[in-house]
């Protein structure tokens, strides 16, 4: 029966002998001597067996044709609807050229031969590439390119910690720039602590990026940026979103960017992305970066779409944040914050403080390890009772969740004031004369 999404079936005929794995297989129609004719075909490891009948093959039966995946038999697979009907083509190389044509009763069982065979295809190649260069290919990439769950969710290419040659970054190219091949298209590419990830890799995983439509996150951590690096990041942020891509995710955790320029050509492409959530933590970012992530935010045909921003970490300042607070004020689509653990003192968090009465959609600021003082608590404390959009608000020693940001913006309506880092209660001058009245009345 036709591949359904479990594991892999062993056995069959020919040289599907029974430790060999069966990645698909079904009867289809072949094109020969201009008639389409029954046959069924078994996709293996490495080959593609044809057999002259309609049904499942008995143990032992000799294909009646073999192509071979591994070397150079199979040129290219096509879908082609130059026939009579639209169909699947295999061409093939060597002294007999010869193009084979085949279509399935379903459109399914088409796209699970296409994926498949283009996903053998392309690990047989990697690996007798590796072996050429006497190389190590990469455990991940295998893995992910044995995977074969016809019609299931993207998934996750992980390569954290391991070494990024050129065949790696060859492969993942080809993944981004057609979903189809292998048949999982990724959704998160994980590339933290990369080694040897270099100016020429980064622009092929660029490159691939640029008319991608299934990447959703992407997380380069700990990664030594070059000017270059940043300028290639820069533009696929940019062509995937001219393109309709899907990315919405950065991480740049524990990153260090070269040169001055750098922080400016990162923000060209941030500027024209279409990125939700940015992720920059222990960056060693300054006010010169602050400064111009304030203007992004402040300004309706940048940074349009980014609702979370995690600074977390870094080195900015009351410049910077007096920056970030111009940029609030007029910004409404900004969700989160974090500028826990910065350099930011009073009259920067004074400045946040202010700018979160005139924000009415960001609903978390966390800011936390600051160097503030009781001039920006105060006003922090002021804007938990006045911002009812607020839900949760971390700074000094206090954590101020939704539960308790609704109670503070209530009891200030009714009369009472919030005060404190530890969020005593006072009552106003009018609210206990109103009591002692009401006391005198009862008695």
């Amino acid at each position: 029966p036709p591949f359904d999404g479990r594991a892999p079936q062993r056995g069959g005929g020919g040289k599907s002998a029974a430790s060999a794995v069966r990645y698909y297989q079904s009867a289809v129609q072949y094109f020969h001597n201009n008639h389409w004719k029954p046959r069924y075909f078994i996709l293996t490891e490495r080959y593609v067996e044809t057999y002259k009948t309609d049904k499942p093959p008995k143990e032992g039966t000799k294909p009646h044709e073999v192509l071979d995946l591994a070397g150079a038999n199979i040129a290219n697979i096509d879908k082609h609807a130059g026939m009579d009907r639209p169909c699947l083509k295999l061409t093939t190389t060597g002294r007999k050229a010869k193009v084979a044509m085949f279509y399935c009763n379903n459109a399914n069982d088409n796209n699970a031969w296409y994926s498949g065979i283009s996903n053998r295809r392309l690990q047989c190649s990697y690996e007798e590439q590796s072996n050429q260069l006497k190389a190590t290919p990469s455990e991940s990439i295998l893995k992910f390119l044995a995977q074969w769950r016809f019609a299931s969710a993207p998934v996750t290419l992980d390569m954290k910690e391991e070494n990024l040659d050129v065949l790696s970054a060859g492969i993942i190219n080809k993944c981004l720039c057609d979903p189809s091949q292998p048949s999982n298209p990724i959704a998160q590419l994980k590339l933290s602590s990369c080694v040897n990830l270099n100016d020429i890799k980064m622009n092929d995983i660029s490159v691939g990026l640029f008319t991608n439509k299934s990447v959703r996150k992407l997380d380069l951590s700990k990664t030594k940026m070059s000017v270059i690096m940043t300028k290639s990041l820069a533009k696929a942020l940019e062509q995937n979103n001219i393109y309709g891509g899907q990315l919405r995710s950065l991480v740049l955790d524990d990153c260090t960017f070269e040169g001055k320029s750098s922080s400016t050509e990162l923000f060209e492409g941030l500027n024209k992305s279409a990125l939700t959530t940015l992720s920059l933590q222990r960056c060693h970012l300054d006010d010169s970066f602050a400064k111009a992530l304030g203007e992004g935010i402040g300004a309706e045909e940048k940074l349009k779409v980014l609702s979370s921003i995690n600074l977390n970490g870094n080195l900015i300042g009351d410049e910077g944040a007096l920056a970030i607070s111009n940029g609030l004020e007029e910004n409404q689509v900004l969700l989160v914050l974090n500028l826990v653990q910065n350099k930011i003192g009073d009259d920067g968090g004074v400045a946040l403080a202010k700018a979160l009465r005139k924000n009415t959609k960001l609903e978390s600021l966390y800011f936390k390890g600051n160097p503030i003082q009781e001039g920006a608590i105060a006003a922090f404390t002021r804007t938990a009772q006045v911002n009812s959009c607020l839900r949760n608000l971390s700074y000094s020693d206090s954590s101020l969740h939704r539960q308790h940001m609704s109670v503070m913006h209530l009891l200030y309506q009714y009369g009472f004031s919030t005060y404190g880092a530890e969020s005593h209660l006072s009552k106003t001058p009018h609210v206990e004369a109103a009591d002692k009245s009401m006391e005198s009345k009862i008695g």
